[in-house]
């Protein structure tokens, strides 16, 4: 894939005007015209990324904007992978798109960790809780289903 392929992204920062003149021009029809029906149809857009950012400022501001080329600013969330396997998000900053994003995204990862601290083990009439500690011992919780 050529240089310029993985740049297309990089359209959608420009100014309004220009980038509608530019799909016109250019998208109207063709391999360019279904490639571009299917990024619209997309939810979101998943970004691999080569960078591999060490602090948590530094991913940040490459989350806001990237190097120019790696976010489609017309799609409402971007869902950005770095080389050592984070991640993060890009959103549309209206009023509800990244907030309502911002919370789906703490649920998932909030469920992560809770889901790594605990051990759920479900029968037909018994649903236990283990909890794993730090020092390898566990806990468990028992509750009868009626």
């Amino acid at each position: 894939m050529s240089q310029v392929c993985t740049n297309i992204a990089a359209l959608t920062a420009l100014p309004r005007d220009e980038w509608a003149r530019i799909r016109k021009t250019h998208f109207y029809d063709g391999v360019n015209k279904k490639c571009i029906k299917a990024i619209e149809k997309a939810i979101f857009v998943v970004n691999l990324s080569s960078e591999n950012l060490g602090s948590l400022s530094e991913k940040g501001k490459f989350l806001l904007h990237g190097d120019g080329k790696t976010f489609w600013f017309d799609k409402c969330a971007n869902v950005l992978f770095f080389q050592n396997g984070h991640c993060g998000l890009n959103l549309e900053h209206s009023l509800a798109d990244a907030p309502t994003m911002g919370h789906c995204w703490e649920y998932a990862m909030t469920k992560e960790y809770v889901v790594s601290r605990f051990i759920f083990a479900y029968t037909s009439n018994f649903f236990y809780t283990f909890r794993i500690n730090r020092m390898t011992s566990a806990t468990c919780n028992l509750i009868v289903r009626t």
